[in-house]
């Protein structure tokens, strides 16, 4: 079956080149190609063999609801969008349907797109609520439609500039993306507002227009820029970063840093601008306004009598923080600790394993039967199911579990927006139905997403074993498997020791292959072409292509003594069969074998319900000591998210303590001091008291998304107390005496404080109470920082004023001593020397 060149003819005009097509058009010039000769005659392959055109043998079925199907994935190219891909391929599809036979449609058994697109419109959906609440808050307070359009432009100004950066640094709108302006977009108009409310007390005072916004601006600028500093400096760390966290979180840190710092030159170029444009000076209506005594004033009223009375008792207002802090010690060990949350995508994943060696057909049977059984769960609308091995491996390259004996159910759910149950929930359901099913040897239980890093399938909790003795790491494998099934909160807990399936192992004697001329190379692939198969060519006739496999028939292929009758050729031209220089017999071998780090591995792995990673990692630590005493000569270690876990939980606790010191350092060369930012330093351990607090009472495990929120919140809530104690600065340079100060900085620096509070509270609102597909991936977040922004700001609106007096009279007392000792050693003389 070949077509050669022949090469050329010399012609006296031309090179004719030549060419032998000897290319198959018929079967049946297959089936009268010569293969030897017997007695002097040819021999036609069709009197040793039968030609036929058929189909090769069926390693994998697959059915959707009942439904036969063959299946086909399509992958986007690297760098290119997946809901764009996604979009094009349905286009093409849609255009394809009316060419299918009757009976043939095309159904998505899976789109990567919907989940995304669903993310997406959700985080669209909360970054419009929540820049409507902001406006909404910022008309609340100011009350005036000038002054609120005035900070509202602040909005679109800092999202042009954002998004100009966003699209030269060649990011896509995508969930982290929308996500980081979703926590910026509460922030950006904190700046606006402090410029704003400075220049209309200078107006309320009687100055110009222009003249207030410029000084109104001069006053607070230097405050503003260092407080954005500040929220910008706890992301610098994620330079020093590898890993994970800085995958993920890259774009997310960029994305915020740009978007605050086009918001603080918005404020200190664009408001001033705006105010001297639309804003006039109104001293007499503000004295009128005094008149009528709102709710606004009243507040303020209220905060500096509650002010002057803490500072009385500032003993006492230290003991409730102090109370305060152990309640969030109590509140922290009340969370569980996990890595990443597991989103509810609407799929449930099932792996069932029969025993090795069980047919296609029974495996087959199998599986109809356990998805009529899952079928009748109220939230399951369809199902898939693949039983054997892919063509071409390709499920075991994508750590998928293969084999005759092996099915995979995805079993998928309503929409959430139904109404349905969560995931997890419906997961308990499915568990209980495949614990009844006789007959399986294991079984897996899934959702979500199993974390970054893993291949499909793998666990949160992964116990892995290394060494060299693979006997012992069986023994131990099971001892572990044992334990941790006694965790509270595991569930599907398998040792994932390879099974060792029964298979005809050959044994060649090389001396008797050497004394016959034939080659370890030649035995085994004829073994291989007399049992599997060989493709030898290709048949391209009457329009088709296929394959030509070569294959002893399946009545000489049954039996050991069989494959011991295959004629293996020889040096000599006489083919000897197999068993004259071979030994056969059964045997059994595994069906695969690991290594990581360079030696054996097994691993334990467990799926978790009811219990967090953190608590099941801590359970396993306590009572996993004699199991790793036993075998002092293996290797224990964790794997998958526990792994991850543990890693990344160590680089982002540097980032914490990095983001601190960089915060206190932007601080002290502001104040030009380390005492003042001291002071304002303690309002951060009650953002850490108001984040364990909310996610206790919310149910949330703190995960790498809450330790973000919580390193973000270093930077964020220091701002409130930057503005009352630059304010209380400013004043007692005016010559304000120092209770007098921090009372009338209280008074009036309240409302600023208020709105920028407000304004990023509700725009993170959206985030801590969404509950559509993928919410679990920013809810964290959200409820982390509504929790430690809340409570800080509370506490600080309280703390930083008493602490500010207590600071400022011991340095007081401190220059007043060194003073005094300084004047006591100008007028001591010692004996015989004159004083000067």
């Amino acid at each position: 079956n070949v077509s050669l060149p022949a090469g050329k003819l010399k012609d006296p005009n031309f090179d004719l080149p030549g060419r032998v097509p000897a290319e198959f058009k018929t079967i049946d010039e297959i089936r009268d190609v010569i293969v030897g000769a017997w007695q002097g005659q040819p021999v036609p392959l069709r009197d040793v063999a039968e030609v036929a055109d058929g189909t090769r043998e069926m390693t994998n079925v697959a059915t959707w609801s009942g439904k036969s199907v063959a299946v086909f994935m399509v992958q986007k190219q690297s760098g290119g969008n997946t809901v764009d891909v996604a979009r094009a391929v349905q286009a093409r599809l849609d255009e394809l349907g009316p060419q299918l036979g009757r009976g043939i449609e095309f159904v998505k058994i899976y789109d990567g797109s919907d989940f995304i697109q669903s993310l997406i419109d959700n985080l669209w959906g909360s970054l419009i609520a929540g820049g409507l609440l902001v406006i909404a808050v910022v008309i609340l307070f100011l009350r005036r439609f000038r002054l609120s359009l005035i900070v509202a432009m602040s909005i679109p100004g800092s999202m042009i500039i954002a998004f100009l950066l966003i699209y030269l640094q060649g990011y896509t709108l995508n969930v982290v993306s929308l996500m980081a302006m979703i926590l910026a977009i509460g922030m950006v108009v904190d700046n606006s507002i402090v410029v704003l409310e400075n220049i209309n007390r200078h107006l309320d005072y009687g100055e110009s227009s222009a003249h207030a916004s410029i000084i109104g601006t001069r006053e607070v600028g230097l405050a503003i820029s260092a407080s954005t500093l500040t929220t910008v400096g706890v992301f610098l760390p994620l330079i020093f970063v590898k890993g994970l966290v800085s995958i993920l979180f890259g774009q997310l840190a960029f994305v915020i840093v740009v978007t605050l710092v086009a918001s603080l030159v918005t404020s200190i170029f664009l408001t001033p601008m705006m105010t001297a444009w639309m804003l006039r000076s109104h001293a007499q209506k503000f004295g009128d306004a005094r008149k009528r005594v709102n709710w606004l004033d009243r507040m303020d009223t209220g905060y500096s009598r509650l002010i002057h009375w803490s500072l009385d008792r500032r003993l006492r207002i230290y003991g409730i923080a102090l109370v305060l802090l152990a309640v969030s010690g109590v509140a922290a060990m009340r969370v569980g600790f996990d890595f990443l949350p597991q989103f509810d995508s609407g799929e449930i994943r099932v792996t069932l394993e029969l025993p090795v060696g069980t047919s296609l057909a029974r495996t087959t049977t199998v599986s109809e039967d356990m998805a009529r059984r899952l079928m009748v769960i109220p939230e399951a609308q369809s199902y898939y199911v693949q039983c054997g091995e892919e063509e071409g491996g390709w499920g075991a390259v994508m750590g998928q579990a293969q084999g005759s004996h092996i099915i995979t159910l995805t079993l998928r759910l309503s929409s959430v927006e139904t109404g349905r149950r969560r995931v997890e929930k419906v997961a308990e359901d499915v568990r209980k139905i495949v614990a009844t099913f006789d007959g399986l040897v294991a079984h897996d239980v899934s959702f979500g997403d199993q974390g970054p890093g893993q291949l499909a399938g793998s666990k949160p909790l992964i116990v892995e074993i290394l060494g060299n003795d693979y006997a012992r790491m069986k023994e131990a494998a099971y001892e572990v498997e044992a334990l941790v099934k006694s965790i509270e909160g595991t569930r599907d807990v398998v040792a994932e020791v390879p099974y060792e399936k029964p298979e005809v192992q050959v044994a060649l004697d090389r001396r008797r292959m050497a004394l016959v001329g034939s080659t370890a190379f030649q035995a085994s692939d004829t073994v291989r072409t007399a049992v599997y198969g060989s493709t030898v060519t290709r048949f391209r006739g009457g329009g088709k292509d296929l394959d030509i496999v070569v294959r002893l028939q399946e009545a000489d292929r049954q039996s050991l003594s069989q494959v011991g009758r295959v004629p293996v050729p020889s040096i000599t031209g006489v083919p000897m069969p197999l068993r004259n220089f071979a030994e056969i017999a059964s045997g059994f071998s595994p069906i695969s074998i690991d290594h990581s780090s360079q030696r054996r591995v097994l691993r334990v792995g467990a799926n978790l319900g009811g219990s967090s990673l953190g608590e099941a990692t801590a359970t396993y630590d306590a009572l996993s000591a004699p199991i790793r005493e036993k075998y002092s000569d293996l290797v224990f270690r964790y794997g998958g998210q526990a792994k991850e876990q543990r890693e990344n939980f160590v680089d982002m606790m540097m980032m914490l303590l990095l983001g601190i010191v960089l915060t206190y350092l932007i601080m002290a060369a502001q104040f030009e001091s380390f005492m003042d930012p001291l002071v304002i330093m303690f309002s951060v351990p009650f953002a850490f008291t108001g984040t364990f607090l909310a996610l206790a009472l919310r149910g949330e495990n703190f995960n790498v998304l809450a330790f973000l929120g919580a390193i973000m919140l270093v930077g964020i809530v220091v701002n409130n107390a930057i503005v009352l104690v630059d304010y209380v600065n400013f004043m007692r340079r005016e010559g304000t005496p120092l209770i007098e100060a921090v009372i009338e900085t209280s008074r009036r620096r309240l409302r600023p404080i208020l709105m920028t509070t407000i304004t990023t509270l509700f725009g993170i609102i959206p985030l801590a109470v969404a509950s559509g597909e993928g919410s679990e991936l920013w809810r964290p977040i959200g409820v982390t920082m509504l929790g430690g922004l809340s409570l800080s700001t509370g506490v600080t609106l309280i703390l930083v004023p008493c602490l500010y007096v207590t600071f400022e009279r011991f340095r007081s007392k401190t220059r007043f001593d060194k003073d005094r000792m300084m004047a006591d050693a100008e007028t001591t003389v010692a004996p015989g020397e004159t004083g000067v």
